[in-house]
């Protein structure tokens, strides 16, 4: 018997211009005035696109602290072009005073690629007529950027080794089960606490007297000395790379704030734009504070607190949440239509987020209409037979649609395996009957920033390695959490689940498909089942062929 579960829209108006937890900090949130709105063209477009007002709001306004905060699929790389060239159109800034920080090597290469194509078509007149070179517009990750100005005190300055090049990507051994303590035997545990605490060590400039203070403070003597003998070898290892100019991967940044603090950097932006500021840590945080500081930059900061899932590797939400403690007054924007996917999944998926009252209030204004259902669960009796009904449900999809099958974990991948008719070639699932169809397997860390026709989120069961995880941390780890938060180095994560399950909702242009098992459903779908009645149906395997008869 099919069971149709509907809710109510939980969003309350009158919170929409809240920010809970930053309510008794002062701050000011401008919105731009009328004449500022003229410095550019009514029709100013972007890659051929006409700017919405809430978009044209935050790139015209003229604060010297910007945070723009724009919801999934709203735009959030179109409106950082367009900040880019209003400033060049407008004259306030040339190309080497502007600076735009992005977290991975493929975004910053995107965003370059798309400035590039977009600048030329803009300025064609009077590229043509002066033979300009390309703009020396600079736009990096943070450790490459690190790595540049490094490379003006030492030229020949350079990286040891081979880590991974992308700011996200240095701790994806979340999404290895392997990190879960309880099934770590006693002779690898020495192993897996020195990584501890070189990870807690790389994502922290500490002084002397600080790492004195966080040893004083394990819960036994033995971590205590265990901190102390590693960090004193990795200072020893890092000083060592310095005289011969070397760093490793994750001290780029350690030494660039080093120089800048003591002035021997020097830096001429007069705007800095942070992309996914959501995700910054401690460590960028402090690097980005002096780069602003260093000529006295202005700041446009563009995130969504909503998806702000990299805690793990030290990213701090509470940067975007309480922006005005670090930066003072301050102008907020928010950019809430999604061009991505219908009103039934914004008003769900914003719905499931602000159960965590935490977060910056948004209401997300779809601009597109309805698919027939875009949020469905299908529970079977086994994933066997879950994995059997979805190649019918592929079978049924239009002519070469997009497919991202997403999982909490890279193990969920092998859950796949069940059906003969894939075939596995890393992320890229072959599907044989329909081989028009793309189709990808990612975890949902991996899927952020990216889209698909379809989304089918694998695992939603109760357990260890579901969703929401429930994997235990070493003691070790628990104990640095704890005494991070105590010193203020790190904020405790709060929720982070949560919101990587709204990334994955928010990855679908079309629809969301949840596969459960039947009595073992996690405690967000149980959730959706109760909380979002009206916009969420459960098909039984029993009358599935009902559900695909609708399509």
């Amino acid at each position: 018997m099919s069971k149709n579960l509907t809710t109510k829209n939980l969003f309350k108006k009158a919170e929409i211009d809240h920010i809970s937890n930053i309510s008794s900090a002062r701050f000011s949130a401008r919105q731009s005035s009328n004449k500022s709105l003229d410095t550019l063209p009514p029709d100013f477009r972007v890659e051929n696109h006409p700017l919405d007002s809430e978009q044209r709001k935050a790139i015209y306004d003229p604060a010297r602290f910007n945070l723009t905060v724009a919801g999934a699929g709203s735009g959030k790389t179109t409106t950082i072009l367009g900040k880019i060239l209003y400033l060049l159109q407008s004259g306030f800034a040339s190309p080497p005073e502007i600076l735009v920080l992005s977290f991975t090597h493929d975004s910053a290469t995107e965003l370059r690629e798309r400035f590039l194509r977009e600048y030329y078509q803009t300025f064609a007149e009077q590229i043509l007529l002066r033979k300009s070179p390309p703009p020396d517009i600079t736009i990096e990750t943070f450790h490459s950027l690190a790595l540049k100005l490094l490379r003006k005190l030492w030229p020949d300055f350079s990286v040891t080794t081979n880590e991974i090049g992308d700011e996200q990507s240095v701790s994806e051994i979340d999404n290895n089960p392997v990190s879960d303590f309880d099934s770590v035997s006693g002779s690898d545990e020495l192993t897996i606490q020195t990584s501890i605490i070189r990870e807690f060590l790389d994502l922290h400039e500490l002084a002397p007297e600080t790492v004195a203070q966080i040893a004083s403070k394990f819960s036994s003597e033995e971590y205590c000395k265990l901190f102390l003998m590693v960090s004193e070898k990795y200072q020893r290892e890092l000083s060592s790379l310095l005289g011969k100019h070397q760093t490793t991967f994750s001290g780029l940044i350690k030494l660039a704030i080093r120089y800048l603090r003591s002035g021997q950097i020097k830096t001429q932006f007069r705007y800095i734009i942070v992309d996914e500021y959501q995700d910054l840590s401690a460590l960028r945080q402090e690097f980005l504070h002096l780069l602003i500081k260093s000529s006295q930059a202005n700041l446009f900061a563009v995130g969504d607190d909503w998806q702000a899932i990299y805690g793990f590797s030290g990213s701090r939400v509470d940067f975007t949440l309480n922006f005005c403690k670090f930066w003072g007054d301050f102008s907020l924007h928010r950019i809430s239509k999604t061009y991505r996917f219908g009103p039934t999944l914004a008003r769900l998926s914003s719905s499931f987020i602000m159960q965590d009252r935490a977060q910056i209030r948004k209401q997300i204004q779809s601009q597109k209409e309805d698919a027939l259902e875009p949020v469905v669960e299908i529970s079977g009796d086994s994933e066997r037979l879950d994995m059997e009904v979805l190649t019918h449900y592929f079978e049924s999809l239009p002519r070469d649609s997009s497919i991202l099958l997403l999982g909490r974990f890279q193990i969920d991948q092998l859950r796949l395996l069940h059906c003969t008719q894939f075939k596995l070639a890393k992320d890229v699932i072959e599907f044989h009957p329909r081989p028009d169809l793309k189709i990808r397997f990612l975890t949902v860390h991996q899927s952020k920033g990216l889209e698909a026709d379809y989304v089918i989120l694998l695992n939603n069961r109760e357990a260890k390695l579901g969703f929401p995880a429930h994997v235990k941390d070493p003691p070790l780890k628990t104990d640095l959490i704890k005494i991070a938060e105590e010193l203020r180095l790190d904020q405790i994560l709060v929720n982070e689940e949560r919101r990587l399950f709204y990334v994955a909702l928010t990855r679908a242009k079309k629809q969301v498909i949840l596969l459960t098992v039947d009595g073992k459903e996690s405690s967000f779908i149980k959730e959706l089942r109760r909380k979002f009645r009206q916009d969420f149906t459960t098909y039984y395997l029993s009358h599935f062929e009902k559900y695909l008869k609708l399509k």
